[in-house]
């Protein structure tokens, strides 16, 4: 497993030292917003073209790592927000506190989008001519919460002590099944009845605002392009970014199990791509970031774990 210490602060940098999983330490300049202003491993090429790709990712994840240390042991915010745990665990909790309907009042346009592309309803954002019919895209919409960052910190923390304090055999309920799936209800149900017990104190959060629906597409080259989000608070750091592709999102009630399943798995890959395992509640398969998922399909590092049929251990569908 990944290992950091904070070597040392200044009045604009942090220093810290990360043994990486091959027992490899990587020695880290990071300034307080999460850029890296100076790395040096003496087992790995100093230049990313002399890296494999295996080496390369090792390198990738000790720098996520670094900068989520440098999150859970210092007051500073290097994280993108929807590249932070907690934000994304917090939002996971948001939206699995309201009804199918509210969640469809919220995420009306992405709902609509992707039903667009199985039922003959308006498509409220226009794809751009440069994507083909049945191409894959990815739908993004960021979310923002009622809360500040210390209110949100420890949300993962949070949810698993719910899962554990809820019921030894929380985690063996979930199902095997489709995209679409309730399989994850049972859990979400038992923590939820162990919230009510006045001697487990499980924090709510609320949405406050969503972007504008964005689409992201590839090009014949393979280069990536964004059309339409924005409009969300420009000032703020998002809790969350929906990405996903054009799926029958079905019911009110099947979305909403599809939207809080993609919250489980985007946890997941946060912890997969620094080179950790992520907290067990949160061992499930299914779509989660897109990046990673990229990842997933095309390395040899990691098992496929966005594929529900996937056989790893500890995961289910």
């Amino acid at each position: 497993m990944m290992d950091g210490l904070i070597t040392g602060e200044n009045d604009e940098r942090v220093g810290i030292s990360v043994i990486d999983n091959n027992e490899f330490e990587h020695v880290i300049e990071m300034e307080f917003d999460g850029e890296i202003k100076y790395w040096q491993a003496e087992d790995y090429p100093e230049k990313e073209s002399d890296r494999t790709w295996i080496e390369d990712e090792h390198c990738a994840q000790t720098h996520k790592f670094a900068r989520y240390h440098v999150y859970r042991e210092t007051d500073h915010d290097p994280l993108e927000g929807h590249w932070n745990p907690d934000r994304v665990a917090a939002t996971l909790m948001a939206l699995w506190q309201l009804s199918p309907d509210r969640v469809v009042d919220i995420f009306g346009s992405f709902y609509q989008q992707c039903r667009s592309h199985h039922e003959d309803v308006t498509r409220p954002l226009e794809l751009p001519r440069a994507v083909d019919d049945g191409q894959t895209v990815i739908y993004e919409q960021e979310v923002y919460l009622d809360a500040d960052l210390d209110t949100i910190r420890g949300a993962v923390d949070a949810f698993g002590d719910g899962v554990a304090a809820s019921s030894a055999d929380a985690l063996t309920e979930l199902s095997t099944g489709s995209l679409l799936s309730d399989g994850l209800d049972a859990l979400f149900d038992a923590v939820q009845a162990h919230a009510v017990d006045a001697e487990f104190d499980f924090p709510t959060f609320e949405i406050a605002d969503t972007s504008e629906l964005g689409v992201m597409y590839y090009d014949d080259r393979g280069r990536s392009h964004r059309h339409g989000g924005g409009g969300g608070p420009s000032d703020e750091k998002c809790d969350a970014r929906l990405e996903l592709p054009q799926v029958d999102p079905g019911s009110p009630e099947e979305f909403r199990s599809l939207l809080l399943r993609h919250l489980v798995c985007q946890v997941r890959d946060f912890y997969i791509v620094m080179g950790e395992d992520p907290p067990p509640a949160f061992r499930v398969l299914g779509l989660g970031k897109h990046a990673p998922t990229q990842g997933y399909r095309t390395g040899d590092l990691y098992p496929d774990y966005y594929d529900f049929d996937a056989d790893i251990p500890g995961y289910r569908a």
